[in-house]
């Protein structure tokens, strides 16, 4: 399924694909500044940052833009990464896999990575790979796909029948809380904040639940079943 994936994410970057924002991306990208800021790591000066799976770079030209950080951006589509570069020549970005990333050891002070984890059948593979390339007292932030909430069990139903519930990718991996906890366990510290609610039509009027839910699940650091995302914040401590 892996080079499934690879081929529809390679011929979306020759359509010149994810170069733009789309709802989903604003979202997800909404969660990714709240855990930066939850860490305090927007008030960071220079530092260099990894986004692993970045596509065609939004979230990477975002954070650049923003923080004026060293950002680096690594994909294994190469079309996405042509793509992002001829829409934003001022990230470098690096053809690669996510279990082997071509980085040297404490090389960077964070690592992000949305919409990649469902494209691994082993992430525990990347979260060592992520490990290394971290320094100590380095951060990631991994966006995963929840396997335990109403879409991730429409999608698993759907993926039975040669379909999938997001009409982009011919089917990937979905994984709970729990799973990517254990594939997590080499880092000193894993915790976890809600990102999405299911806002997909059928389920649209839960959007007005989110910001209470959010302040909930902040204070309780659970992420409730109805989150059809989350981050995983891991620390690699000395």
């Amino acid at each position: 399924m892996k080079q499934r994936i690879k081929e529809c994410y390679d011929e979306a970057g020759r359509r010149g694909g994810w170069v733009d924002w789309g709802e989903y991306s604003k979202r997800s990208l909404e969660g990714l500044l709240s855990c930066l800021e939850a860490y305090g790591l927007d008030k960071r000066g220079a530092i260099r940052v990894l986004d692993i799976g970045a596509g065609a770079g939004r979230y990477s030209a975002f954070l650049k833009a923003r923080y004026q950080w060293d950002v680096i951006g690594c994909d294994f589509s190469k079309e996405l990464c042509l793509s992002g570069s001829k829409a934003h020549p001022e990230i470098s970005f690096v053809c690669s896999d996510a279990e082997n990333l071509p980085f040297t050891d404490n090389c960077a002070d964070l690592v992000i990575s949305v919409g990649l984890i469902e494209c691994l059948q082993n992430p525990a593979k990347t979260f060592i790979e992520i490990h290394r390339v971290l320094k100590t007292n380095g951060v990631g932030v991994i966006r995963v796909t929840n396997k335990l909430c109403v879409g991730g069990f429409l999608e698993a139903l759907l993926n039975k029948t040669g379909r999938t519930l997001w009409g982009v990718y011919p089917g990937f991996y979905l994984y709970s809380l729990f799973s990517i906890k254990k594939a997590a366990s080499n880092f000193d510290i894993v915790k976890f904040y809600g990102c999405r609610l299911v806002d997909r039509w059928w389920f649209s009027p839960l959007q007005l639940l989110e910001p209470a839910l959010m302040l909930l699940e902040r204070k309780m650091r659970r992420v409730p079943f109805i989150y059809d995302s989350y981050f995983v914040i891991v620390k690699k401590e000395g």
